[in-house]
């Protein structure tokens, strides 16, 4: 998961136009300020530079067709910025793009699991649900397949199709049967089963 410090997503914060969260962003920041006072003061200039960065990289994957290496490398470089300071509307976007667009490239891998990331922070489940499925179809034997069918089942869990949980629990004992999370998983999906009525 990504962890940014309080003053940066304070200054995040400060910077919407809802009002309410606004005013109490910006209390925050000057209590921030009382306690540390150059704290917000640099979150503010990361900030700036980030959003300079980044500025200058969608404008140079502008000049590109999605399809071209050019453009999967400048994809690359937004996605990886935007992950790191968990700009999730942002990294979901690129992602998105990345991922239909390149689906041969080496990095396909890597760019999936952080637009998933982008899609658990924004709370798009039945996104993540299809992004999930399609991770665990493509990369199967990926160490991180188990991390996926994990997150996938929470999902679910949370959702109304407990069958559809059940099922996402018992795919995660059978990946992996001999260890606490595959037990654990096993009696999770024998509940979901029996309360969905099978």
């Amino acid at each position: 998961m990504m962890q940014i410090p309080i003053t940066k997503r304070l200054a995040r914060l400060a910077a919407w136009e809802h009002a309410p969260k606004r005013l109490i962003a910006i209390a925050l920041l000057i209590c921030c300020a009382l306690i540390n006072p150059a704290a917000p003061i640099v979150a503010a200039q990361e900030l700036d530079e980030l959003s300079r960065k980044a500025s200058q990289l969608e404008a140079e994957l502008g000049k590109y067709n999605d399809n071209t290496p050019e453009a999967a490398d400048v994809m690359v470089k937004l996605v990886d910025l935007y992950h790191s300071d968990a700009r999730v509307f942002g990294l979901v976007r690129i992602g998105n793009r990345f991922v239909s667009a390149h689906t041969t490239d080496k990095r396909h891998h890597d760019v999936m699991l952080k637009t998933i990331d982008g899609l658990q922070g924004m709370s798009r489940n039945k996104d993540m649900l299809v992004a999930c499925r399609q991770f665990v179809t493509r990369y199967p034997k990926s160490p991180k397949c188990s991390e996926v069918e994990q997150r996938l089942a929470e999902v679910l869990d949370r959702g109304t199709d407990k069958k559809a949980a059940a099922a996402a629990f018992h795919a995660i004992w059978k990946r992996q049967p001999n260890t606490d999370v595959g037990r654990t998983a096993a009696i999770t999906a024998i509940k979901r089963y029996s309360s969905a009525g099978n």
